[in-house]
């Protein structure tokens, strides 16, 4: 338990120490979900991709649809796992890169296993 303890102290100390390292660039992405808050406003970077996520996906080949995305409210880039309902408005849009949205999360639909959301194009 000591080991770990000291282990985790000193990764402390390297991460605080400033100037010591430099981040290059950012390896991971950040996930945005509308299960995680109840509103949302985005603007749509690039194209809609499907990506393999096992853990995340609730259907059969465990593909999640991903779309980048900036959170407008902070200006935090992501990636978006893109609901049912703004699938279908991406689809029918030729041009949505570059648009901005606001995604509501509503209720739990009776009888089913996810939330109504509401899809609002902004200006």
């Amino acid at each position: 338990m000591t080991a770990k303890r000291d282990v985790q102290e000193n990764y402390r100390q390297v991460s605080e120490a400033p100037g010591r390292f430099t981040r290059r660039r950012r390896l991971t992405e950040k996930l945005f979900s509308i299960a995680h808050v109840p509103v949302l406003h985005i603007e749509i970077t690039g194209k809609m991709e499907t990506r393999t996520m096992p853990a995340l996906a609730k259907n059969e080949d465990g593909t999640v649809p991903l779309v980048p995305v900036v959170n407008l409210d902070d200006g935090e880039a992501g990636l978006l796992i893109v609901p049912a309902v703004l699938l279908g408005v991406l689809e029918r849009e030729v041009e949505y890169v570059g648009k901005k949205f606001e995604l509501v999360r509503g209720e739990i639909v009776e009888g089913k296993n996810y939330r109504a959301v509401e899809v609002w194009e902004l200006d």
